[in-house]
């Protein structure tokens, strides 16, 4: 049991990684073959990292003990224990140097030089400059300005400058989202502004998120929608239910998932065990106990027929069986499938 919970966290991380490692040293040049493409996909190749196209062809090779999907055109990497960050010719843009390097997001980045040297986040820019210096316990994605940093255990939000824009008065706080960001304090939920003013005073037992209009809200176990103003718009019909994205909201009811629109109508009956957020109008899905894909209106991409699967980024979905990962395209063609890792 414990091999196959260590296999499967392998598999999870394997195209869209999510968590950075310690190390040192210096870094080789970067192997790039003289193939065309628009987006680049990570894969791993017998224990190393590298990029596909969106033919499955390999475009820069597998190479890196570690490795990111591209964000804002530039991509994490590990080298010698140590990570940076290269752009999608293959060259570093940024020498691989620190102990945890997180994804770009709004032309910035979060980081840890060195936790020889104490656990503290800064900030830097695509030229590796630190624009914050490592003093925080932790500062989440930068989002429509603002990024939520802890300080002594609470939190509040900064801005680029590292001006400090909201106290950090909150036990729990997430990213800002169509001007709104979901916060905890005393155990209740409610929505600031950017302002760090409530709009949603903190009295809800949960917040989903805000979007479209609309606040997703639990209470006694039951999820529904109401208003800013507080008005109840879908009610509290639903066991689970996401907020609402180009007018979809994923809902659980009677033990499993569907998809409803702003009038609360099914569009997708609950018939799934699970369904992942929509991305370029798919859904990924899962039935009895395998994943597959299903498009907004209803139809079959890929029937259930892998361990897991991440949903569709520019084009590509990444997909997992018991011993190989890969990408599927649209039409539910497989583009590209390597083995897993050994464990050892």
């Amino acid at each position: 049991m414990i091999k196959e919970r260590v296999r499967f966290r392998v598999l999870f991380l394997l195209l869209i990684g999510f968590i950075t490692i310690t190390g040192c040293s210096t870094n080789p040049t970067v192997k790039v073959k003289e193939i065309a493409f628009e987006n680049l996909y990570v894969i791993n190749k017998d224990g190393k990292y590298g990029f596909i196209n969106e033919k499955g062809e390999i475009v820069i090779e597998p190479q890196f003990e570690y490795a990111e999907n591209f964000s804002e055109e530039l991509a994490v990497v590990q080298t010698h224990g140590k990570l940076g960050y290269i752009t999608k010719a293959g060259s570093y843009q940024i020498e691989p140097q620190y102990s945890l390097a997180n994804s770009f997001h709004e032309g910035v980045a979060s980081i840890i030089p060195s936790f020889d040297k104490g656990q503290l986040y800064g900030i830097i820019d695509k030229n590796g400059k630190n624009i914050i210096e490592p003093t925080y316990d932790c500062i989440n994605a930068f989002s429509e300005g603002l990024a939520a940093v802890r300080i002594n255990q609470k939190y509040g939000y900064i801005n680029k400058e590292g001006n400090l824009i909201i106290p950090a008065t909150f036990d729990h706080a997430t990213a800002f989202y169509d001007g709104f960001a979901v916060v905890m304090i005393n155990d209740k939920y409610g929505l600031i502004n950017n302002s760090g003013e409530f709009v949603v005073e903190p009295v809800h037992e949960y917040i989903g998120g805000y979007s479209e209009g609309l606040v997703v809200i639990a209470k006694d176990n039951r999820w529904g929608f109401i208003d800013l103003d507080g008005n109840p718009i879908i009610h509290l019909d639903y066991e689970k239910a996401s907020r609402f994205f180009e007018g979809l909201a994923i809902v659980k009811k009677n033990g499993k998932f569907g998809v409803i629109n702003m009038q609360g109508d099914f569009i997708i009956q609950p018939q799934f065990e699970v369904i992942q957020e929509q991305t370029e109008g798919i859904f990924a899905m899962k039935q009895a106990g395998k994943y597959g894909f299903i498009s907004i209106d209803g139809t079959i991409i890929a029937s259930p027929q892998y361990k897991h699967a991440r949903p569709f980024t520019n084009g590509l979905a990444a997909v997992y069986t018991e011993d190989t990962s890969g990408y599927i395209t649209k039409q539910g063609e497989l583009i590209w499938s390597g083995p897993l890792p050994s464990n050892k």
